[in-house]
């Protein structure tokens, strides 16, 4: 098995945030401040990457519906971003 193998295409980034909460407005707005943070990060971080290639700086996000997980409700969004 070859490692550091380097290869061409494309590369898919997944980012999943997990917040639970007591409630839906804590949860909210806990979650927005995550979704936020991560999206600024991916917005800052565009252009070269070094030699692993270039990030063009789009994203997109999808939200879960809320859901109960144990005492609390909790939501999970999920960041995708493509690298070339």
């Amino acid at each position: 098995m070859e490692k550091f193998r380097v290869f061409s295409g494309n590369a898919l980034l997944v980012a999943d945030i997990r917040v639970s909460g007591s409630n839906a407005e804590e949860l909210e707005m806990a979650l927005n401040s995550y979704v936020e943070a991560a999206c600024e990060v991916l917005f800052a971080s565009s252009g070269a990457w070094t030699e692993i290639g270039t990030y063009s700086g789009a994203y997109d996000v999808k939200f879960q519906a809320m859901r109960l997980g144990g005492n609390n409700l909790r939501s999970q969004p999920r960041s995708n971003s493509k690298f070339k």
